[in-house]
């Protein structure tokens, strides 16, 4: 589905998902492809969330923190 699809919209709010074996996650992996392939996407941060655990926090920071260069974090 994700593949014929024109435009792509992530909301993050507590985790990124489990983890692939070439990405962060499965739906890291489906955003990145979807970008790659130059289709536009718009992807939020839910703000002041609460995650499991620090790791989950700096999993999901780091990720938003790849994203700013390409224009596209966002923040609720």
């Amino acid at each position: 589905m994700i593949d014929n699809s024109d435009i792509i919209i992530c909301l993050f709010a507590g985790k990124l998902d489990t983890p692939t074996s070439t990405h962060k996650s499965g739906t890291v992996e489906e955003l990145q492809s979807h970008i790659e392939e130059g289709k536009p996407a718009m992807v939020f941060f839910k703000k002041n969330f609460c995650p499991g655990t620090p790791e989950e926090y700096n999993r999901i920071f780091n990720f938003s923190k790849t994203l700013e260069t390409k224009g596209l974090w966002l923040v609720l």
